[in-house]
Formats: C-alpha cells, structure tokens, sequence
C-alpha cells in the first residue's frame, strides 16, 4: 500500500472517476490517507471504520470494483503471454508468417522458407480462434514485431482473407514476387496503420510483367527480353502505397534467391 498515490493525487489523476469510486469510497481512502500521514492514529482508523456503517459499505463496494477490474484485466493479461510464448517477439523481431494457400505457389521461385531461415515461423491462424483472440492477437504481433512473407502471392492471401491483419499490420516484410503481386500490394496500400515497409528484391522479381507492360506488349511486338525492374509486375501497386515511415530494399538471402544487382537496389529505393 506505500506505492498507493496521496488521496489528492489521486484526484488529480481523476482515478476516483476512472473507476467508478462511490462516495464513500472517497471518505475512506480520505480517512486512510490521513492515517498514513500521521494525522491519526491505527486505533482511531480502526474505530472510524468499525462504527461507520458508510466505511464498511465502501470497503465492501472497493473489494466488489477491485473483483470486475480483476476479471475484466487478467484474461488480456494472459493471452498476451500466452501470445508472447508463441510469437517470442524479444527474441525474434522478424516473425516469418507460415503460408496460408491451400497449395504451395508454384511460380514463385524459392517460395518455400529453407530449413535454415532464421526468423520465427508462425501460423496466424491461432489469431482466428475468436473475434477476442483475433483482436488481441493482431494488435500484439503488429506492436511487436516486423512480419515477413515469403512472396507477393502469400501477403496477397493474408490481407484478403484476413481484414484484422489488414487493419492491424505495421512492419511488413516482403519478397516482391509471384503472380499475384499487383493484388497484394493494392490491398496493403489499404492497411491504414502501415508504417515501416522492406521489400527483398531478387531475379524472381522480374517474372511476370507488369498489366501496364503486357498492355504496351500487345501494340509494340518485341523480342524476348530481360524485364526492366520497373516493367515487373507489382512494381506499379507498389509505387502508389503512400504513407509510410520507413522504407527499405534489401537483397533476398543467396540461399533463396539470385540477387539482383546493387544498381537495382538502389533505384527501386530512390523510386519509394
């Protein structure tokens, strides 16, 4: 109880409103605080709430509020250990988000993490228990850690099957690559609270043209060719997201991928 605020800090800080305090409640933790600076005596206090009936109604009232805030408080508590043990953010700060397609996607190259990826892989599905679990369990993994994807296809999955990560995701980390990358990146251009983006670029990045560039390729006929990185599909979507505190364009792992060169690198990041 020494930690416990003075009586008139406490109603600087309006906890007495905060929580519901009755009236007499406020007489007490008075009546208490007085006691604590010497004003009174242990007897006295003792005799004050022995002959009040309105002191022990509100010590009664107290332990009843004190209860519902227990019950209300420690279920949250809980889940965000428990969330804690599964997603371990101190220890891994970039969480690899298990796949969610029914079928792995063949045409993104090196799509599968390799047994030696170093980030902790995790299935969000655990965050679809319930609508609770699903809110708390969003909101936790968005404030503490960056979520990688292993391609444009799987963040696509995510944030069209999942509205809550949509609404939640922060730091997103993806591989810019696959079929589906304009998809992906119009829907993350979507997630309002997106702060901080990494895009790993690779040879994989320059599969599949652009909509723009297949459009151009049905009236200027051209030899087969190496795709420009800015003709990738994706690229366009990408360029739109609007609103982000930090940006990064990092090389994929030589385990996963072919590098792209430097020059790429750093062209893409002067276009972001």
């Amino acid at each position: 109880m020494s930690s416990l605020p003075s009586f008139y800090a406490q109603q600087m800080l309006n906890l007495h409103n905060e929580y519901g305090l009755s009236e007499n409640a406020g007489r007490m933790l008075l009546t208490y605080d007085n006691w604590r600076a010497g004003h009174i005596d242990q007897d006295e206090l003792g005799r004050i709430v022995r002959m009040s009936p309105s002191m022990r109604r509100a010590i009664t009232e107290t332990i009843a509020k004190c209860a519902g805030i227990m019950r209300m408080f420690l279920p949250h508590q809980s889940n965000t250990r428990n969330f804690g043990l599964v997603a371990t953010p101190k220890k891994a700060k970039c969480i690899q988000v298990a796949c969610g397609l029914t079928a792995w996607c063949s045409t993104c190259p090196g799509f599968r993490s390799p047994p030696h990826h170093s980030g902790r892989n995790i299935d969000i599905s655990l965050g679809l228990a319930s609508k609770r679990a699903r809110n708390e369990f969003f909101t936790f993994l968005s404030k503490f850690a960056q979520l990688s994807f292993s391609c444009s296809c799987d963040l696509g999955y995510h944030m069209q099957t999942n509205q809550h990560l949509q609404l939640t995701a922060r730091r997103i980390k993806v591989h810019l690559m696959g079929i589906e990358a304009h998809h992906a990146f119009h829907h993350l251009g979507n997630a309002p609270q997106l702060e901080e983006l990494e895009i790993v670029l690779s040879q994989s990045t320059s599969v599949f043209p652009s909509v723009r560039e297949m459009i151009m390729r049905r009236f200027f006929p051209a030899p087969p060719r190496l795709l420009r990185l800015t003709d990738s599909l994706g690229i366009d979507e990408l360029l739109r997201i609007r609103g982000v505190k930090a940006l990064a364009v990092t090389h994929v792992d030589p385990r996963q991928g072919d590098p792209r060169s430097e020059e790429d690198r750093a062209s893409l990041l002067a276009l972001l």
